[in-house]
């Protein structure tokens, strides 16, 4: 007999105050002077009567191992939901705050960050019902491979002879009356749109397609997207 599954989402706003450094690029000497988008971290819970899982999405570079530590243990003592059922997915935008130790991140930005992922992914699990859900793939021949290959070695730069990951996984929930209440984007392309002159916080291209399927959606969906 097939399992039901139910399943809930949440989302929390994640922009720091201005000022902070700014992620992911060398030629950015100051720190970030405004918020060209607002960034966001996502949480989907499902459970299906023996095991529940949480995943998450957040716009910021990446997940340490630090951060990723303390927030699945928020998370485990806030709801129960085991560490080693939280997968943590970080968009990859470089204009989002710095990360790392040795850029300058602070501190205080990433235990706000852990302790506001870990509510999200507690307002998902307390807001569970009944869901269905279901997964295709697609195509979106947007990138290219950044690798050129010369005789004095490999630099940057578009090598249209080289392999690309055009593919594009989706997973859809929907509610018992197959109404869509989110959508989970799978795709491959590094979200560095932004230029080396922009100071401003932002999503870059990710954020935009999230919002464009909760648009089309007329905000009655949650989007997410993994990298």
């Amino acid at each position: 007999m097939a399992r039901t599954i139910s399943g809930g989402m949440a989302t929390v706003n994640i922009t720091p105050s201005v000022g902070f450094d700014n992620m992911g690029d060398y030629l950015r000497l100051k720190p970030a002077m405004g918020v060209g988008n607002e960034l966001f971290a996502k949480a989907l819970v499902l459970d299906d009567g023996e095991n529940r899982i949480a995943i998450v999405t957040a716009d910021i570079i990446a997940f340490t191992d630090w951060l990723v530590s303390e927030t699945r243990g928020r998370i485990e003592s806030l709801t129960g939901i085991k560490g080693a059922n939280v997968l943590l997915s970080a968009s990859h935008t470089h204009s989002s705050p710095a990360i790392f130790e040795k850029d300058n991140a602070s501190m205080e930005y990433l235990v706000e960050l852990s302790k506001k992922i870990a509510g999200a992914v507690l307002m998902a699990d307390r807001s569970k019902r009944d869901v269905l859900i279901g997964c295709g793939i697609g195509k979106a021949e947007v990138s290219i491979n950044r690798w050129q290959r010369t005789d004095n070695g490999v630099r940057w730069g578009p090598n249209p002879n080289a392999p690309v990951d055009h593919e594009v996984l989706v997973m859809r929930i929907d509610d018992v009356n197959r109404r869509p209440i989110g959508i989970l984007v799978n795709f491959a392309s590094h979200p560095s749109i932004m230029g080396g002159d922009n100071l401003l916080y932002s999503g870059d291209y990710v954020s935009y397609v999230q919002s464009t399927i909760e648009k089309i959606y007329d905000g009655n969906v949650t989007a997410m997207f993994c990298t």
